[in-house]
């Protein structure tokens, strides 16, 4: 399992040209979007695609039934928020999510009775941890974001277990990069999420 992070305001036009080249589709996309910051942080993601598989073309990549890309040297998943892009690959399905602290709406309601004692703890940090699992969760199980984020219960994680899932252990680990935190989710114990910084 490796994880990958850049910050947009990083991205050199060589970084472009590299996506331009090896992810077409991708980077046209990418160019498409009319606000820059969203351009910026879909450029980085295809950025990290290609440093995380150095000789993965486009078309190699396959898309699962919900839409999930993958390719046959393994799965990865991307998020982004603020000024970074998150990156994790694996040889199994995988979540990932980077959230700011304070760039997420604290009036949404988003945990359960089971979670909301330890968010109290510390509301503002532990709010966008909680939401983070969360979104890492889901995005592991493919899943989309539901209305009523209470429902899913992932307080298991808070005490440091795996949550059971399908018939599937699921593990998540949680660190803070910064103003940020940022969650994984897999089937497999995550150790540690060591971030390797792309300059």
């Amino acid at each position: 399992m490796e994880f990958f992070i850049i910050n947009i305001k990083n991205i050199s036009e060589d970084m472009v040209l590299e996506v331009k080249t090896r992810f077409p589709n991708r980077y046209k996309k990418a160019i498409s979007f009319d606000d820059e910051k969203e351009r910026l942080k879909s450029l980085g993601g295809t950025f990290l695609l290609s440093r995380a598989y150095p000789s993965l073309l486009e078309e190699k990549l396959c898309y699962s039934q919900t839409g999930k890309p993958f390719c046959s040297k393994g799965e990865f998943n991307i998020s982004h928020d603020g000024d970074f892009v998150v990156l994790v690959k694996d040889d199994s399905p995988i979540g990932i999510d980077i959230l700011k602290i304070g760039s997420k709406d604290t009036t949404v309601k988003i945990s359960n009775d089971k979670e909301c004692a330890w968010m109290k703890e510390n509301e503002i940090a532990n709010y966008h941890s909680l939401w983070s699992k969360k979104e890492s969760f889901m995005k592991l199980w493919a899943y989309s974001l539901p209305k009523d984020l209470t429902l899913i219960d992932v307080s298991p994680f808070i005490e440091g277990n795996s949550l059971f899932e399908n018939g599937l252990s699921t593990y998540c680990s949680t660190i803070r990069f910064g103003d940020y935190v940022i969650s994984a989710c897999s089937f497999k114990e995550i150790k540690t999420i060591n971030l390797i910084e792309i300059k």
